[in-house]
């Protein structure tokens, strides 16, 4: 089984091979994830397509959810002092803005922000802190 994950990762033209050993050997549902290249990836063989349906994640947008997200995501940080980002809305409306919502983005910006906040000595995420520690900003 072990094989058959380096060749999923590589893009490798066993996909076919790997993803059915898998759903076979294991007996769980699979979840495939990636971006447009895994979807061309997926439709290229009618047996693998036939396995798995097509969803689209919709990006993050300014909503209980996302609140909820920077919530759970905060209690993932290894930083002394709470931030509560979900009760920041400037530096929730910041994060949406300077990643489109899409989730990879915002941790990110959220691990930079996190790094810099304990570089600094301040221990907690802040907006100045998130800036700061952006190398776009």
């Amino acid at each position: 089984m072990s094989g058959c994950i380096p060749a999923l990762k590589s893009g490798v033209l066993a996909r076919r091979f790997s993803i059915k050993s898998l759903t076979n050997r294991l007996w769980i549902p699979i979840v495939l994830v990636g971006t447009k290249d895994v979807l061309i990836a997926v439709e290229t063989d009618d047996e693998v397509k036939r396995r798995f349906d097509p969803y689209k994640l919709e990006p993050w947008t300014m909503n209980k959810d996302f609140l909820k997200l920077l919530k759970t995501i905060e209690t993932t940080l290894p930083l002394k002092l709470p931030s509560y980002m979900w009760k920041n809305r400037e530096l929730a409306e910041w994060l949406l803005e300077r990643t489109d919502g899409i989730l990879s983005e915002i941790i990110h910006l959220i691990k930079l922000g996190a790094r810099e906040a304990i570089l600094s000595g301040e221990e907690k995420i802040t907006l100045e802190v998130v800036k700061r520690a952006n190398p776009f900003e």
